[in-house]
């Protein structure tokens, strides 16, 4: 949700200082802070220690004055250093293995409390991923949303620590290895420096961070190679590029797993979440952390439908590139494709057409044999959930009056509402989601006078016979 230019930077920065000690032992895993602001744990027989980066002021590339380091010397904080607000802060530090630098990581903390209704104004400033979890996490007042925080008296208050980087060298991660990694991330938690200071703290799997300088290499040429106009991939060839990156970020995330953490069910996967009572239990055995589920890895597809073709993604391209072209042209082109194999519904064209506010396409799709209530092969999204979400925000080319009547198009060609995707979700869930994330827009950038409300109509439309699910009350808007 941050604006493209300059609120979704990630501010890297120069940490903190030296702390005091303590020594606790968890489960064979044995932490033991010491002076100079170091906490080791014991794995494998291998000591692991985190050491904080010494304090250092950051320098304001902006003003580049001789007082650009004035904030930095009234900083009395030992912490990293001061973020955008005064609520923030940013640090940094080495994953030591036996005395010898082994990785690095970098962090930020946000005081909710000294936050206050700026809590995601605050997120969103440090970088787009911290907004974007504390949103999923917190209210714009940094008061707990997630249900499973809600539930949980422990962090009604206290900061929040958000993971931005974590590396480990590769001898340390052979065959997925877990014993560094996990006893790591633990000392981390448990610096002198953060006692009594955080109450939550979260991470993002890391597809890069698995790989191998070698590796590494490879897969920035990829990219470079794409950006240069390098041929397309097939369909069989994204698939087994993505699956790709699920498994390494699915790596990464068993050293948290391992650690205590657990899985935010959020897009793909791969977010995860840690409370300071979660932390009091002990460690999971490296079996027990790769027997978890994750949906990174989740083989699951909506009513076991094949992956899709090279013809389906020609056919969804054709209308990806509709531009000004008429609706005879686009459908000529869709009749062109469903002869080369195409299928209307495995490629989600509802869908997309609800995204995009087609409502010239609805029909026609139909009677070529797209199916209503086609779910997406992944999310297991219909295309009245699409339409649904979308109609709060609306798009650029479209009002959300055009949305309203996609929604009310839809359920008159047959769509269903009692219908729910993979998480749960039915269309008024996805209605309600996106009212939410709109607000915390609005909230994030001031913009109050936008705020939206449910639309009684709305509500009428799409709750299911039923009431809300479980998982749509959940997203009722806090604002």
């Amino acid at each position: 949700m941050s604006s493209a230019s300059d609120s979704g930077r990630k501010r890297m920065g120069g940490p903190s200082s030296r702390g005091g000690g303590k020594r606790s032992r968890v489960s064979g895993l044995e932490e033991e802070g010491r002076e100079g602001g170091e906490v080791q744990a014991t794995a494998a027989n291998v000591v692991v220690a985190v050491r904080i980066h010494p304090k250092e002021r950051e320098e304001n590339f902006e003003e580049g004055t001789e007082d650009a380091f004035d904030d930095d010397d009234d900083d009395d904080d030992d912490l990293g250093h001061q973020g955008d607000y005064p609520c923030t802060r940013t640090f940094s530090g080495d994953i030591l293995v036996g005395g010898q630098k082994a990785g690095s990581f970098s962090a930020h903390l946000v005081d909710r409390q000294r936050a206050g209704s700026l809590f995601h104004e605050a997120c969103d400033a440090e970088s787009q991923e911290l907004q974007e979890f504390g949103c999923l996490l917190f209210s714009s007042k940094g008061a707990p949303r997630y249900p499973a925080l809600k539930s949980d008296t422990s962090v009604a208050r206290g900061g929040y620590i958000y993971i931005d980087t974590f590396c480990l060298n590769a001898e340390h991660r052979v065959d997925g290895a877990t014993d560094v990694g996990a006893a790591a991330i633990r000392a981390l938690l448990s610096l002198p420096e953060l006692a009594g200071r955080w109450t939550v703290a979260s991470y993002i799997a890391d597809s890069m961070a698995v790989l191998s300088a070698e590796e590494k290499t490879a897969e920035d040429e990829r990219r470079r190679a794409y950006f240069r106009g390098a041929p397309a991939e097939t369909v069989k060839e994204k698939s087994s590029r993505i699956a790709g990156v699920h498994a390494r970020m699915a790596k990464d995330a068993r050293q948290f797993l391992r650690a205590g953490f657990a899985e935010v069910a959020h897009k793909e996967g791969g977010w995860l979440y840690l409370t300071a009572r979660m932390m009091r239990s002990p460690p999971m055995t490296h079996a027990e952390a790769l027997a978890v589920p994750l949906r990174l890895t989740s083989k699951t597809t909506s009513a076991g439908r094949p992956e899709l073709t090279d013809a389906d993604d020609q056919l969804l391209s054709a209308l990806t590139g509709k531009g000004g072209a008429t609706t005879a042209t686009v459908l000529a082109a869709v009749d062109r494709f469903v002869a080369q194999g195409a299928d209307l519904t495995r490629a989600g064209v509802l869908q997309y057409c609800a995204a995009n506010g087609m409502l010239e396409l609805l029909e026609p799709m139909l009677t070529r044999g797209a199916q209503i209530n086609g779910k997406d092969g992944h999310t297991g999204a219909t295309a009245l959930m699409v339409a649904a979400a979308t109609v709060s925000a609306g798009r650029s080319n479209h009002s959300q009056q055009h949305y309203t009547t996609m929604v009310s198009t839809l359920i008159a060609l047959g769509a269903d509402k009692n219908v729910v995707d993979n998480d749960g979700l039915s269309a008024f869930g996805h209605y309600l989601k996106g009212i939410r994330n709109i607000n915390d827009f609005c909230a994030t950038f001031h913009f109050g006078e936008r705020m939206q409300k449910v639309d009684p109509m709305m509500r009428q439309m799409l709750t299911p016979v039923g009431g809300p699910t479980s998982a749509d009350k959940k997203y009722a808007d806090d604002h």
